[in-house]
């Protein structure tokens, strides 16, 4: 006769639902329905305060989705027990979290194969994950040859203090607009993103021509509400909520605490406006400016960019006309003239040196380009130091 397993009462802590929290119970309730040998049970934080819960509770492990220092302390010694949040630096459990650093990998790499030599990072300073964003954001644009700056928000330990101070919205204010421009922004979350946007357009500054912004956590909620289109990566959060109740069901079957940081990594970037000026949701066209923007020091022709999306020259100049309205050269042109202001107002590079990091054969090819689309010399923009 066979044995079975009692089922495992796995619990769940949560202040409140953020979107994060909500992708990882997602993860968490997916994992279990898996599954016959897993009860999942979503709590508020709060319970772990009242006396005797957790024995009355029954649990054989638990997940925290999120806490503070205080709630970590409140679970019975002994008990299998991992965190999904990267807010504190030590939570004196394991963690099963998204990769944060990588994260901010991501978002410089997308930033610097599209040419970006000045970039910047608003984060806080009291959040373990956001320090860790800003960590890979900087060392990744960094070693790509980037200029890297930072912006902390400051207050109290809580990630609203931007929207309520009237003062660190001045301070932020007057950030973004000594920026040098053009510059590409990550910021820590989509609600700050947010924030970002509405003091850049309020000072007058084009996105994403002066400041291309990027946020984290694609919060389709918070998109209705923007005036523009936020670029965002979205973190698969779900995939977290799965690993991390693995993790403590191997836990309690086996008997072996696991490492102490387990990371996941999975993510998408999803461009929109404030990228990409050219933004399509025309997923050809969008396929094929990524492979003109990793390419864009040696100018594919638009056979080239034919043949790696295994279509036909015509087949790239009709879906280019009819997502942006302009042929395929004329976008890829317009496109290696942007970086080329970009490197005239960065840097003091002789223009064969521009031409060629910008995808033009050379520097006179460069100049009739430019003077026929800007009515000045790339000489002159340089001195005029205008954007």
């Amino acid at each position: 006769m066979r044995h079975r397993h009692k089922p495992v009462k796995i619990s769940c802590f949560t202040s409140g639902m953020s979107l994060v929290g909500r992708r990882v119970w997602n993860g968490v309730v997916a994992f279990a329905r898996e599954r016959r040998d897993v009860i999942v049970q979503q709590w508020s934080l709060a319970r772990l305060a009242a006396p005797g819960f957790m024995a009355a509770s029954g649990c054989d492990g638990v997940v925290m989705i999120d806490g503070r220092a205080g709630d970590f302390a409140r679970l019975p010694r002994g008990l299998p027990a991992v965190t999904t949040s990267a807010y504190l630096k030590s939570a004196g459990i394991p963690r099963v979290c998204d990769d944060q650093r990588w994260l901010g990998e991501l978002a410089a790499g997308y930033f610097t194969r599209r040419g970006f030599q000045t970039v910047a990072y608003c984060g806080y300073p009291f959040h373990h994950g956001s320090q860790l964003r800003g960590a890979g954001f900087a060392e990744t644009a960094g070693a790509a040859g980037a200029r890297v700056l930072v912006y902390e928000v400051k207050g109290s330990p809580e990630e609203d203090v931007a929207f309520n101070s009237a003062r660190e919205q001045r301070r932020l204010r007057g950030w973004l607009r000594r920026l040098p421009k053009p510059c590409a922004l990550l910021a820590f979350s989509d609600t700050l993103a947010g924030l970002v946007m509405q003091l850049a357009l309020d000072e007058g500054l084009r996105l994403p021509e002066d400041v291309a912004l990027l946020g984290i956590d694609n919060d389709m909620l918070l998109q209705r509400a923007l005036p523009l289109g936020l670029s965002s990566i979205e973190i698969g959060s779900e995939k977290t909520g799965k690993k991390a109740t693995e993790v403590v069901l191997n836990w309690i079957r086996d008997g072996a605490a696991p490492a102490a940081e387990t990371l996941v990594r999975h993510a998408r970037l999803v461009p929109r406006q404030t990228t990409d000026r050219h933004y399509t949701e025309d997923d050809f066209v969008a396929q094929a400016l990524d492979f003109i923007h990793e390419h864009k020091t040696s100018a594919p022709t638009v056979t080239e960019i034919a043949a790696h999306m295994g279509c036909t020259r015509r087949t790239v100049e009709r879906r280019f006309r009819a997502a942006l309205g302009n042929s395929a050269h004329q976008v890829m042109q317009e496109l290696r003239l942007e970086r080329t202001q970009a490197y005239l107002l960065e840097s003091q590079a002789p223009l064969k040196a521009v031409a060629l990091a910008c995808g033009f054969s050379n520097d006179r090819h460069l100049c009739t380009a430019f003077r026929q689309r800007f009515g000045m010399t790339p000489g002159g923009f340089r001195l005029s130091g205008v954007g």
